[in-house]
């Protein structure tokens, strides 16, 4: 378990997040981050989504943390929209119905309507833009906004906030500004009883605890687990406060990450066993050509500078040097630590998904189910590699236009067997 402590909102939070969540979760999570920020080379905004009471300014706090700690992240902020509260004096000033009669807007501070929605979308596109701007904050004490507290000036903005995923008027356009989404679920009588502890952390009393949360917090609760869109990456709190990826398409992430790898071109002992015995030939002009199972033709194309690691099976693979850099960390003695990240995967009977229809239409895969030895082909590092139907092909990175609509990809085939012992399935 890894402890952290902060102050949330004023109040001195102690969360403890298991290893298997930063593991498996969180530390790829931000890898992926990393990953879409310099393969879109601006600034990115991360919406992240959550009921009350779901902790997610505890988590985006351990998430700047962890990207300090221990990821090779761009500069990253994490802000939230609670600056966007109507301002006190306008809140005791004006009315809303609940349940059949109307009571003042102060008595249900934090529903969507106590918002200054069009402030918040105005302060969103200027983030989306890449500008740097100032951003507002929630002061608990003033019970009341304080006006351009933060500088924006970071490449990864992670933005938390309990309607950005909300499917009502309004609140349902914030989400077409971000470059990726991520909504946090849970029981609700989970949230429920959260929610009342905390409250009584501020010195108020079980009973009137219960009837503020009974009636200003759990109907945003309630809205929130009901009428949210789904996000690029879903995670649900069980009954132990443990994180679990809930997201329908299925992920994966590399658990085995301490790798050996081997630069080509610089006259490797294990550059010149693979030519020694054949599985790979230097070319003049500083080309490489390697020769794995999955080549059907010819071998695999690389140049001097690129990397080139070694499967169980003794077979050299190939690895692109600015890639490879960026997702590896040396340890010494040609072995490296490959930094984990979230990746979606495909197999043969999974429900087809937009990246590989994008490689079906356009070439750069074939499917030949019949084919036990050879379904899959597809023209990778200058051949035609193949794979049989229990291979899982894994998308290492998705390049997207400015419409939406997928540009490139980056993926390959994994064997079924090291797949197995080197990867995790999240969903």
């Amino acid at each position: 378990m890894t402890e952290h402590r902060a102050e949330i909102n004023g109040i001195n939070v102690v969360a403890a997040y298991s290893d298997q969540s930063v593991s498996n979760i969180f530390l790829p999570f931000l890898n992926s981050l990393a990953d879409l920020q310099r393969q879109k080379n601006r600034r990115i905004l991360v919406m992240l989504a959550a009921p009350p009471g779901a902790g997610k300014s505890t988590l985006l706090s351990f998430l700047s943390r962890l990207s300090k700690e221990r990821c090779r992240l761009p500069s990253l902020q994490v802000i939230g929209i609670d600056g966007f509260h109507r301002r006190q004096e306008y809140l005791l000033t004006h009315d809303v119905m609940r349940g059949g009669k109307s009571i003042s807007m102060v008595e249900i501070k934090g529903a969507p309507v106590t918002f200054d929605l069009e402030r918040l979308k105005a302060g969103i596109q200027k983030i989306a833009s890449g500008q740097t701007c100032r951003w507002p904050v929630y002061d608990r004490m003033l019970h009341n906004p304080v006006e351009d507290a933060v500088t924006i000036d970071g490449d990864i903005i992670l933005l938390e906030g309990n309607y950005l995923l909300l499917e009502e008027e309004g609140w349902t356009d914030l989400s077409t500004y971000a470059d990726y989404t991520v909504s946090i679920a849970a029981d609700e009588n989970f949230l429920r009883s959260r929610l009342i502890s905390r409250r009584m952390k501020t010195g108020v009393g079980r009973e009137a605890a219960v009837r503020f949360v009974d009636f200003s917090d759990m109907p945003n609760v309630r809205l929130c687990l009901e009428k949210s869109k789904a996000a690029d990456l879903a995670l649900r709190i069980d009954c132990r406060g443990e994180y679990h990826c809930a997201s329908s398409r299925p992920l994966a992430v590399k658990t085995v990450t301490q790798v050996q790898a081997w630069e080509l071109g610089a006259g490797s002992r294990m550059e010149k066993e693979m030519i020694r015995c054949g599985k790979m030939i230097a070319h003049p002009g500083g080309t490489f050509e390697l020769f794995t199972l999955e080549t059907a033709e010819k071998g695999q194309l690389a140049g001097t500078g690129d990397f080139f690691k070694v499967d169980g099976l003794g077979f050299p693979h190939p690895y692109k040097r600015d890639l490879f850099l960026l997702r590896h960390q040396p340890l010494g003695d040609n072995w490296y630590r490959e930094d984990a990240r979230l990746l979606q995967i495909w197999r043969l009977g999974d429900p087809e998904c937009e990246e590989l229809r994008f490689l079906l239409d356009n070439r750069l895969l074939s499917i030949h189910p019949e084919n036990k030895k050879a379904c899959f082909t597809a023209p990778l590092w200058g051949t035609v590699e193949c794979a049989p139907s229990d291979a899982v092909i894994v998308f290492y990175g998705v390049g997207r236009n400015p419409d939406g609509s997928i540009r490139a990809i980056d993926f390959n085939f994994v064997d079924a067997g090291y797949f197995s012992t080197h990867y995790t399935m999240l969903t």
